[in-house]
Formats: structure tokens, C-alpha cells, sequence
């Protein structure tokens, strides 16, 4: 098996290949090197589903934003408050690893669209990020 960000990293006899694609977002494979084949997403993720109750275990264990908020609540100021610090230069988001970008190409949709942005779409091209003409 081989695994590539780019189309010919590596020269393979075309007749060697057997099969070639993309691996998407929320995807698995599995290379059983006993049986000599690749397990593919869906039977790897039925037969993954198969051997556990994991309903239950999800039931039980699951946490819910608003028991959370609550909780923190009671002892934690949640309010917004605004300063004066630029983002670019702002303590809490370089802890955590933030960078302006980040912001308004994955949070700030995030926020206005109630949607997850996927990364992939702006990394995962074979082509120029940008046109020369």
C-alpha cells in the first residue's frame, strides 16, 4: 500500500495498481496484512459497531452543552467581556493555538452557518492555489 499527498510521489507500474482513490473526511480503512486485503469503511465501521454496545456506552457517557454551562456557571463568570486586545495578539487564542486565519476561514463561519467547516477544502487541492494569469 501506498499513501501519497501528491499524484506521483512515487512511480508504480500501472499494472501493478490495483486500485487508487482518496481517502474523504470521516473515513477508514484497514490494511489486514494477514489476510492480505484492505477492509474497506463501511465493513470495517459494521464490524467495529458489532462488537460492542456502544449506544449504551454513548447513553451514559455523553455530555450535553447546556448541563455543562450550568455547571461552570455556579462558580465562573461566563458574561462576555470586551477588550481591547487584537486578535492577532490575543493571549487566550495563542494558547490555544489560534491564528487570524483560523478565525474567519473556520470559526466565524462556524458561528454564522451553525455549520463545520471542513479544512480540507482549502488544503486538499492537486492544484495551484492560485492563478498565475
Amino acid at each position: 500500500m501506498v499513501c501519497a499527498s501528491e499524484v506521483g510521489a512515487l512511480f508504480i507500474e500501472p499494472s501493478k495498481v490495483i486500485a487508487k482513490g482518496r481517502l474523504k473526511p470521516g473515513r477508514m480503512l484497514l490494511v489486514d496484512t494477514v489476510e492480505g486485503r484492505i477492509v474497506d469503511d463501511r465493513e470495517l465501521k459494521m464490524t467495529t459497531s458489532k462488537k460492542r454496545n456502544f449506544q449504551s456506552w454513548l447513553d451514559s457517557n455523553l455530555l450535553r452543552m447546556p448541563s455543562i454551562v450550568r455547571k461552570v456557571q455556579r462558580t465562573v463568570d461566563l458574561r462576555m467581556k470586551i477588550d481591547n486586545i487584537p486578535l492577532s495578539t490575543d493571549p487566550i487564542l495563542l494558547t490555544f493555538g489560534y491564528t487570524v486565519e483560523q478565525l474567519s476561514l473556520l470559526m466565524l463561519p462556524m458561528i454564522s452557518d451553525g455549520k463545520e467547516v471542513s479544512l480540507l477544502q482549502y488544503l486538499d487541492r492537486d492544484g495551484p492555489c492560485f492563478n498565475a494569469d
